[in-house]
């Protein structure tokens, strides 16, 4: 998964030839994934195997509305369509599931990259049944409104200090590969405060907006990903993080990494290059699932 890159293209007003008829701005931009050509399993593993010694193999790119209109999700017959996120159970807009030219073909291809012999689907929540967020976060009587988010595992901001990630990287063993902030997959990263700084935070403004710190980011597997490659290493960070990131009693032999917020106001903006300002600290309790 850590192969396939997604971009989302944003119309411009500014650019010659822009006009409102058009249907990528109609959609309000488009979706683009791309991911290594693939024709069949063999010549996957042969294409990751030349992309990992020479560069990047060719692409196959699959263009999908960011925001379809109604008539757009008629014409195509994107179906509507009901998964599981935990206990919701959230609705959806199927975009995979379309006879569109040239798009079966690129979802094929999908497929077999992942390697799944189910049907497909690429979801995009529908409108009107975000899910909301309850847990750790603060609650409409104190917010003014209930955080949402769509597909999100839990809360709809994750931050975390750059200083945190050299620190747990200075702790590795002699041999582990290098490792990625972005293997931690974080909305917000900071520069300029102490290691795990953040762990204490309970409310900060950044830029002209405030932010609620709810809970400690318990950690699974998944930043033992190199995101470039999409290899797996066997044991760490997490074997490491385990070692001494048990710090929350509320996630018992759980190592935590990064922070988890909510905004709070529902409209908030956050510029790269704002200054963060600390409000308010104290302790964090995680609650499960």
């Amino acid at each position: 998964m850590a192969k396939i890159k997604a971009e989302i293209w944003i119309p411009n007003s500014s650019l010659p030839g822009y006009s409102d008829t058009l249907p990528n701005i109609r959609s309000r931009g488009v979706l683009v994934l791309r991911f290594p050509s693939t024709k069949d399993k063999f010549w996957a593993k042969l294409m990751l195997f030349i992309a990992a010694r020479i560069g990047s193999p060719p692409e196959t790119k699959i263009e999908l509305p960011y925001d379809p209109t109604p008539e757009q999700i008629q014409e195509a017959g994107y179906p509507v369509e009901k998964f599981k996120i935990w206990n919701d159970t959230p609705i959806a807009l199927n975009l995979g599931s379309t006879d569109r030219p040239g798009h079966s073909t690129a979802l094929a291809e999908l497929r077999r990259f992942i390697g799944v012999t189910n049907p497909l689907g690429i979801l995009r929540v529908a409108h009107g049944h975000h899910r909301e967020v309850f847990r750790c976060a603060p609650r409409k009587g104190e917010l003014g409104y209930q955080s949402t988010v769509g597909f999100s595992d839990a809360y709809p901001l994750h931050i975390m200090g750059l200083a945190s990630v050299q620190d747990l990287a200075r702790k590795l063993p002699f041999g582990t590969p290098k490792l990625s902030a972005l293997q931690f997959r974080s909305n917000i990263y900071i520069t300029g405060s102490e290691a795990y700084a953040e762990d204490s935070w309970k409310r900060i403004r950044i830029g002209a907006h405030e932010y609620h710190v709810v809970c400690r980011t318990v950690r699974c597997t998944v930043p033992n990903v190199d995101q470039d490659t999409g290899v797996r290493h066997q044991a760490e960070p997490r074997k490491t993080m385990l070692a001494f990131r048990n710090i929350d009693t509320g996630a018992k032999k759980l190592p935590c990494m990064g922070m988890q917020m909510v905004p709070a106001t529902q409209d908030s903006l956050i510029r790269v290059g704002d200054d963060i300002e600390v409000l308010e600290t104290g302790d964090h309790y995680y609650i499960g699932q």
